[in-house]
């Protein structure tokens, strides 16, 4: 099975005018897995041919073809397009609140614990001070 993103970007450089060579090419020269790129095209190939047998004109061929420089295509760019819904990217503020949240609790945990001990070891005297036993 090819790869969509692979076969998204090969329909999109092949739209806009380039050669399906030098699309794989770019895509290798850019990273991605030679296997996946050439699958994806002769994927894109193969669905081009059926098309060309049931209709008149032709997907596309090198006469029609523009010479332009190549767009980079880059792998990182792609994957950081790609948002899933499972995962959002953490907001700093968010992450500052909760800080600010946890070292609070973390305060009044020291004062509870101050408070419990301090009532265990002193307990008799801070009643004598209180009652004036």
């Amino acid at each position: 099975m090819t790869n969509d993103e692979i076969v998204a970007g090969l329909k999109n450089a092949i739209a806009r005018g380039f050669s399906m060579e030098s699309v794989v090419d770019s895509f290798i020269n850019a990273g991605y897995n030679p296997v996946e790129v050439k699958a994806a095209a002769e994927f894109l190939t193969s669905s081009a041919l059926s098309l060309n047998s049931s209709s008149s004109r032709p997907y596309l061929s090198k006469t029609e073809v523009a010479p332009q420089s190549l767009p980079k295509f880059y792998p990182s760019s792609q994957q950081t397009q790609v948002q899933s819904p499972y995962y959002s990217q953490p907001q700093p503020k968010k992450s500052k609140l909760v800080l600010t949240i946890i070292i609070i609790l973390i305060i009044l945990l020291l004062f509870v614990v101050g408070g419990v001990l301090g009532a265990i070891f002193f307990g008799e005297k801070i009643l004598a001070i209180l009652f004036g036993k």
